[in-house]
């Protein structure tokens, strides 16, 4: 097997094996994401570090943010590739939490969950034919 194989594998089962993996890789993602696009925002304007990593995170969390700096060619190209990637990877979140919220209303309808009732009488194997 390739490394990307054996990657793609072990992040796979870490995914199916732990419920808060997806939303911490999401997190990873985003934060290497924010790191690395202003350390390149940063050399592409001239800026400082601080304020090009909350640019970024601007550009990520706020597509509509782009229109309000003045920007050269390179950081434009730059700022349209970060707001698509938080296009991106917020509409991965939101997928994710979807499925989490779906997940967790199958288990609901499922009728497995603990009653935490008193004073009621409980009639097993009660169906619309018994009278």
């Amino acid at each position: 097997a390739t490394l990307m194989e054996m990657l793609n594998y072990r992040i796979e089962c870490w995914w199916a094996s732990k419920p808060y993996a997806l939303a911490l890789s999401l997190v990873y993602v985003i934060v290497v994401i924010n790191i690395v696009g202003g350390i390149l925002f940063a050399l592409a304007t001239g800026s400082d570090l601080r304020s090009a990593i909350f640019a970024v995170w601007l550009f990520l969390s706020d597509p509509g943010a782009v229109a309000e700096f003045e920007t050269s060619n390179a950081s434009s190209v730059l700022s349209f590739v970060l707001t698509v990637s938080g296009i991106v990877v917020f509409a991965f979140f939101v997928s994710a939490l979807t499925d989490y919220v779906a997940d967790k209303v199958a288990q609901i309808k499922k009728g497995n969950s603990r009653v935490i009732e008193s004073g009621h009488t409980v009639i097993l194997g009660y169906s619309s034919h018994v009278r």
